[in-house]
């Protein structure tokens, strides 16, 4: 099989979005049908103490509309974190997106400090609609236009490509790997493809390191150990020895 041809499964089932719900003592809002509702998200998401419901904010610790510029709630004095991601005056719809759940565009980040951090989102934005979804690259490499999670490795190393050169007819597994040329951002079925079952394979927390190698008396012995992500992808060559 060829290499750049070996991951994608079915996309998953479309994300839905609960629209919020505005509680207020002794306040009943008129119901409308679903389809005259607009698009709402909740502040839950955001990690803050309000409701965002088109250009009135409510405290869901009480229910008492908020002002715009007040930090506590007048009803309960309950904290609230300002929200400067969203404009409380917009009715479009927002999702925040944990670490695990965000999709970027392979190679776009630089500093791993930024998948610990969640993101504000359009509801109809490309990440939004791409969250959650199983994500399996363990049969082809993901398009230049396709999204990867934030914490996989091909969000800060793109897939290497094809090999630079063939290295199935080669007879040595060390030779194998040379022709394989970049192994970080290659998944493991790629390179197990071409180097078979590896002589050691671990896995813990996520995290599977794999060594392969040879043993010759008149050649003498050559071991490589690669660490792969949870999904698969090699993060990195741990250690490359010939005696």
């Amino acid at each position: 099989m060829p290499p750049s041809d070996y991951v994608s499964g079915e996309p998953g089932p479309p994300i839905v979005f609960a629209r919020a719900r505005a509680r207020h003592r002794g306040f009943q809002p008129r119901r409308a049908s679903w389809s005259q509702q607009p698009p709402r998200a909740t502040a839950h998401a955001l990690g803050g103490r309000s409701s965002i419901l088109s250009a009135v904010m409510f405290c869901t610790n009480c229910g008492v509309p908020l002002p715009s510029d007040a930090n506590y709630c007048p009803g309960c004095g309950s904290a609230r974190q300002r929200l400067d991601a969203v404009s409380s005056a917009s009715s479009i719809a927002v999702v925040t997106l944990r670490p695990d759940e965000r999709r970027v565009r392979m190679g776009s980040l630089s500093d791993p400090a930024q998948t610990e951090k969640s993101i504000t989102v359009e509801a109809t934005s490309p990440e939004a609609l791409e969250a959650r979804r199983p994500f399996d690259p363990s049969v082809r490499p993901p398009t230049p236009d396709e999204l990867v999670p934030a914490d996989c490795v091909w969000a800060y190393f793109p897939y290497p490509g094809p090999f630079p050169r063939d290295p199935r007819p080669l007879s040595r597994i060390d030779q194998k790997f040379v022709a394989m040329g970049t192994l970080i951002g290659r998944h493991f079925n790629e390179i197990a493809s071409i180097a078979g079952i590896p002589m050691v394979d671990m896995s813990r927390d996520g995290i599977r390191s794999s060594v392969w190698g040879r043993t010759s008396l008149w050649t003498g012995s050559w071991q490589i150990n690669l660490v792969f992500d949870r999904y698969g992808v090699c993060a990195r060559v741990g250690t490359e020895t010939a005696f």
